[in-house]
């Protein structure tokens, strides 16, 4: 029987390449896809590897730590575009010297091709990314060298789970926004007559009791009605309309909305509008200034992350058991990323940390996770609608000294400068 031998320590007969690609790739997150890629490349091996992976300009990078048999999936944030080789090899391997760990960075650039004894090549829709999407690291006295033919499939693997991480999560809620579109224009019918009737009734009865009952059916039904509007607007929002704003007075006219609110839950509020970030080149501004983005759309995305904050913060004593008091801080910086350019804005609180599941379903409408901060259930919601309709990306990192919220915009209209 023919065989190919894709990564180290494991066979894959020939027949079943497609079987062993499917399993790998249809996976149903990025961290299952990493745990089945680690099984794979060490087989039976019981040496230490790692395997780190960045999808984008997000707030962490996602890495699988250990053998096959025992392995720890972990995120570690990180600041610049790229984790730095020590962050690598100390998130890896913290007891071992870094100078004794090998790191690799995993490219798809060249792309992999086929021969007699490697799998078929892969073809993706990503597109050949210039710098680095992941990498490989390992104690050098553990395991022999990685082979390029072995690093390139590992790249490519990585390319296709970092770029279905994405979108997965976006055809989710693209699924429910449509479920939402249809629901809310049936329950608009029978509940605009249940409001009609109520304050039709409302008009005639002169019983003080039943006012009271006839106002709390008419109160209810305008808070469905609410409700059923922020379904319709994340079902079909209005098309984003950019425009170079200035960034700074445009951030300033939202927080000034919350100072009243801020100083009575006693929460601090740091703002940082701050020049591109060190070691990127970007070339758009040397300060960041004017950027091209629906500014109304922009304003709705920093409103409700703002209140999401408050919810979060506000739930802590004063000062929590560090010692700290309620904070909240809005970093707003100019960064590059394979080649394009973006607004990176952060909210961060020192609220508690979100649980798995809070992290997973924040974006869902209706979710009732403790952080979720909707009011109706839409309000992180609609960030991810406006901001997937700038062709930007938004995502969540939360430890047990913060929460960030992350929202990044393009300069073009979406990230592939069309």
């Amino acid at each position: 029987m023919n065989s190919t031998t894709p990564c180290a320590g494991t066979t894959v007969p020939a027949e079943g390449v497609s079987h062993w690609l499917g399993g790998v790739l249809r996976t149903a997150t990025l961290e299952d896809g990493l745990v089945r890629l680690l099984s794979y490349f060490e087989g039976d091996a019981s040496t230490r590897t790692a395997i780190w992976v960045w999808p984008g300009p997000q707030l962490a990078a996602t890495g699988i730590i250990g053998s096959s048999r025992f392995y720890d999936v972990r995120q570690q944030e990180f600041v610049g575009s790229l984790p730095a080789p020590g962050d690598l090899a100390h998130w890896s391997f913290p007891e071992i010297d870094p100078a004794l760990v090998e790191i690799r960075p995993c490219r798809t650039d060249p792309p992999v091709r086929s021969n007699a004894q490697e799998l078929p090549a892969i073809r993706t829709d990503v597109g050949v990314r210039s710098t680095s999407l992941g990498a490989l690291c390992w104690v050098r006295s553990e395991r022999p060298v990685v082979t390029a033919a072995e690093l390139a499939w590992l790249s490519t693997l990585i390319e296709h789970l970092a770029a279905r991480e994405l979108q997965l999560r976006d055809a989710k809620l693209k699924s429910l926004a449509e479920f939402a579109g249809g629901a809310g224009h049936e329950i608009n019918n029978p509940l605009g007559t249940i409001l009609g009737r109520s304050q039709l009734l409302l008009r005639q009865e002169v019983d003080p009791e039943r006012r009271r009952w006839l106002t709390a059916i008419g109160g209810q039904a305008l808070r469905i009605r609410d409700m059923i509007s922020d379904t319709m607007v994340y079902a079909r929002p209005p098309i984003a309309k950019p425009r170079p704003v200035d960034i700074e007075p445009l951030i300033h006219s939202v927080t000034d909305r919350f100072d009243k609110e801020l100083a009575q839950v006693g929460i601090q509020l740091h703002i940082r509008i701050a020049s591109p970030i060190s070691g990127s080149a970007s070339t758009l501004n040397p300060q960041l200034s004017t950027f091209p983005l629906d500014p109304e759309q922009f304003q709705v995305v920093c409103i409700e992350l703002l209140r999401n904050a408050i919810r979060a913060v506000g739930s802590i004593p004063l000062p929590n058991e560090a010692g700290q008091n309620r904070r909240i801080g809005l970093r707003a910086r100019q960064r590059s990323w394979q080649g394009h350019e973006w607004l990176e804005l952060d909210l961060c609180n020192n609220g508690p940390e979100l649980t798995p599941a809070e992290r997973t379903h924040a974006f869902d409408p209706f979710y009732s996770g403790r952080d979720a901060g909707r009011g109706l259930g839409f309000g992180l919601t609609k960030c991810w609608r406006i901001v997937t309709g700038h062709g930007g990306r938004i995502g969540v990192h939360s430890t047990a000294e913060r929460t960030v919220f992350r929202t990044l915009w393009p300069a073009c209209r979406n990230a592939a400068g069309e």
